[in-house]
């Protein structure tokens, strides 16, 4: 507005008379109103950032001010005293920015309240006060931090027997130590995560207090270990249990409705599944003993489509549970894929082999 009431009201070009008053007052009408326009904005950006900033060092000075009866409030006190040291920077930045907002509103004369001028005033000093309060605050905890040490020590020391127990539990009883028994080792997998996700816990508090009361961090190489192998057996459970639901749907397929083919389209998908895991993850007892598993089951599909052979009549089923001590009832109506899993016909291709020969041999004599 200042560069416009410096142009002249009026002007002579060429014998022309130009009255420029009318154009001048529109700018200037103009530009006040958008000064007005951004100093709200301004202000208003400012004043929730000044108001802000003097909520969070309130709440600092509160934190600051609690008496560490307990670890937990001592944990609190120090850790404020360690966000204060460490946002110190980022604060004198936002002071500045805070200052230098006020410093333009009032270059423009714009219209800004009373409780934010007397705010803008003392913001550096209030948190150079703090800075100060929190170095204090901190000496004056040292035979504390002392007494809280001892404590922490022997939490620590509790934490690695916790842990030795835990690993020893995991090593010998856990989900990757139960063989075939796959189905154990899932119905256990969760109460063994639950359990490893509290000790993580447990470890981070502990490392923060130690942090805090500047211990030595705790290292616990076990619990990494462990962490590992958890994510591992989680991979590769996964994989089973996926596998375990589908053979259960399977199950239910009657015998004359069998696809072959979709069985082994899906037994393939799902051990490419378990051999795309990580190599450290395949390694696992559960990964071979599962792969084994899968591969029987596919193996078995070929025994399956031999059984299938039109060939076969009911002396030949009842042969097959002779030979294999098994025993179904052969109803078209109720006879399903669970009755043939439940055989383990890999146990027994030679058998399947030398029945399901001689029934095609019978039917080639028959239809000659």
């Amino acid at each position: 507005t200042q560069d416009v009431n410096l142009e002249p009201r009026c002007k002579t070009e060429s014998m022309i008379h130009l009255n420029l008053s009318p154009l001048l007052n529109t700018l200037q009408v103009i530009a006040e109103s958008w000064i007005d326009s951004l100093g709200y904005l301004l202000n208003k950006s400012a004043k929730k950032n000044l108001f802000n900033f003097r909520d969070e060092l309130t709440q600092l000075s509160k934190k600051l001010k609690q008496s560490p009866d307990t670890v937990n409030d001592l944990k609190s006190v120090l850790s404020t005293i360690s966000d204060i040291r460490y946002m110190s920077v980022d604060m004198e930045i936002r002071i500045t920015d805070i200052q230098e907002s006020y410093r333009t509103l009032a270059i423009y004369k714009a219209e800004v309240g009373e409780d934010e001028k007397e705010l803008v005033a003392i913001i550096d000093q209030t948190w150079s006060d703090l800075y100060t309060e929190s170095r204090q605050v901190d000496h004056s905890l040292k035979d504390v931090k002392k007494s809280f040490a001892v404590i922490t020590k022997e939490k620590v020391e509790e934490f690695r027997q916790n842990v030795s127990i835990f690993a020893e539990s995991f090593n010998l009883h856990g989900p990757g130590a139960v063989g075939e028994d796959l189905d154990k080792g899932l119905s256990i997998m969760d109460k063994y995560e639950e359990d490893l996700a509290k000790i993580v816990a447990e470890w981070e508090e502990l490392t923060n207090a130690e942090k805090l009361l500047d211990l030595p961090v705790t290292v616990c190489p076990e619990v990494t270990r462990i962490q590992k192998d958890m994510s591992g057996l989680r991979q590769a459970y996964n994989v089973y249990e996926a596998q375990k639901e589908a053979k259960a749907r399977w199950s239910e397929t009657l015998w004359v409705d069998l696809d072959i083919q979709m069985l082994q389209d899906n037994i393939e998908g799902f051990i490419k599944s378990l051999r795309q895991l990580p190599k450290d993850v395949r390694a696992l007892p559960v990964a071979f003993f599962l792969d084994a598993s899968m591969n029987e089951f596919r193996e078995s599909l070929a025994l399956l489509q031999d059984l299938k052979h039109e060939a076969l009549r009911d002396r030949h089923w009842e042969e097959l549970m002779e030979r294999t001590g098994t025993s179904f009832e052969i109803n078209p109506a109720s006879f399903t894929l669970e009755n043939m899993l439940a055989m383990e016909l890999h146990k027994y291709a030679n058998v399947i082999s030398d029945i399901v020969t001689s029934a095609i041999k019978e039917l080639n004599i028959e239809t000659q």
